[in-house]
């Protein structure tokens, strides 16, 4: 597997190995920003989202250096899907990617959504 480096992110904690992992906790309170593009490559303004983890239907997949993947185990025709993959880059920051495909397996849209693990009060 080819791995990219983001820059400001530490590439030395990447791993060697590709080895699924048993779960990943990303529960509590994730808020953020989300910016969607469509087909036709319009692109929306931000808007603020919480983080819907695991996707209703989804088989997950837990790999190693904080990243997961969530995606149906079966793409059957007639019938939407959404594909979500994210990054736990620090224990209290995620990237995700979602990806809307419609029922004739078209692409319907991409979102990057960037979040923050807040406490109860909502501070960051």
């Amino acid at each position: 597997s080819i791995r990219e480096d983001a820059a400001g992110f530490p590439s030395k904690y990447w791993s060697k190995e590709i080895n699924l992992l048993p779960e990943r906790n990303l529960s509590g309170n994730w808020q953020g920003t989300a910016v969607t593009m469509t087909p036709d490559l319009k692109v929306s303004e931000p808007i603020a989202t919480q983080l819907h983890w695991p996707l209703a239907g989804n088989k997950m997949f837990f790999f190693p250096d904080g990243i997961s993947l969530s995606c149906p185990e079966q793409v059957n025709i007639g019938t939407s899907f959404n594909i979500a993959a994210n990054w736990l880059i620090t224990p209290s920051d995620l990237q995700q990617l979602r990806v809307k495909y419609d029922e004739s397996g078209a692409l319907y849209s991409l979102t990057l959504e960037e979040f923050y693990l807040s406490d109860a009060g909502g501070n960051p």
